[in-house]
């Protein structure tokens, strides 16, 4: 059929159709545009036919199959066993595996037991205890009763209220430690501070500390200096790093080491 159709239209006049030149064809509004071959009709169908499934939707749900439950309430075969020993003994082809199978598979070595899967039973917590639950607990609900009734907002405004307190009675505070502050020590103005701005009271230790010890070693830590932390040890005593973050002197330890010829005789412990 396909090779009777004309699909090169023919050039110039003549011809079933108007115009064999596409650029002659008249577009109109709303419509497609006029072919300038020549097509089948409309029962033609382009390409490979459809080809429809014969079992449609009413004949599936009227032929269902409905599991029916074994009425002898016999377990099922253990395959995961069955497959094992089959292939312990040799049977490691398609054919063999089957015929294991047919002549195995009502023993009662391969049958599941009651509420058991296939393979070694697993102990289950929630097998002993009823209330047992897996996985992270939720926290609890949120009362709905306090969300209908504003207790939330309310809570939040009394809570802004209360810092306005605390606020204006730490400017009152300060107020009155500002007016005793000459009938008062350095030491007894570092614990008024310490009461009412914790924040501040370590650098204000730091100074205290520099002005009464005269020593400014008391509030810098010393320079790390291994060699002359080495002069000072012996075999007895070990040496001891307590380390911060970022801190890492095992380069330097390794190094001291190795320039002292005792590389070989480093020994390092790790305590948490």
């Amino acid at each position: 059929m396909a090779a009777d159709l004309d699909w090169n239209p023919p050039k110039g006049k003549g011809g079933t159709r108007p115009f064999s030149n596409p650029l002659l064809v008249r577009p109109e509004l709303a419509k497609c545009k006029a072919t300038t071959y020549d097509l089948p009709g409309p029962g033609h169908t382009y390409g490979k036919a459809l080809e429809r499934d014969r079992e449609d939707a009413g004949a599936v749900v009227a032929s269902w199959q409905v599991h029916v439950k074994n009425p002898q309430a016999q377990p099922g075969v253990d395959f995961r066993t069955l497959n094992r020993d089959a292939i312990i003994q040799g049977n490691i082809s398609a054919k063999d595996n089957d015929e294991f199978r047919k002549h195995n598979a009502d023993k009662p070595a391969y049958k599941l037991k009651q509420g058991e899967a296939g393979g070694s039973k697993l102990y289950l917590p929630s097998e002993g205890n009823a209330d047992y639950l897996y996985g992270k607990a939720s926290r609890p609900s949120t009362p709905i009763e306090f969300l209908m009734t504003n207790s939330y907002q309310r809570s939040f405004v009394e809570d802004l209220h209360m810092d306005e307190k605390d606020a204006k009675f730490l400017a009152l505070a300060l107020m009155v430690v500002a007016a005793q502050a000459n009938k008062c020590n350095e030491f007894q103005r570092l614990i008024i501070l310490r009461c009412l701005r914790a924040d501040r009271f370590t650098v204000a230790a730091t100074v205290w500390i520099i002005n009464n010890m005269n020593h400014q070693k008391f509030v810098e830590p010393p320079a790390f200096d291994l060699d002359a932390i080495y002069e000072q040890s012996n075999t007895m005593d070990p040496l001891i790093f307590v380390l911060s973050t970022g801190v890492d002197p095992t380069k330097m330890l390794q190094t001291n080491a190795i320039n002292r010829g005792l590389g070989d005789r480093l020994d390092r412990k790790s305590v948490v």
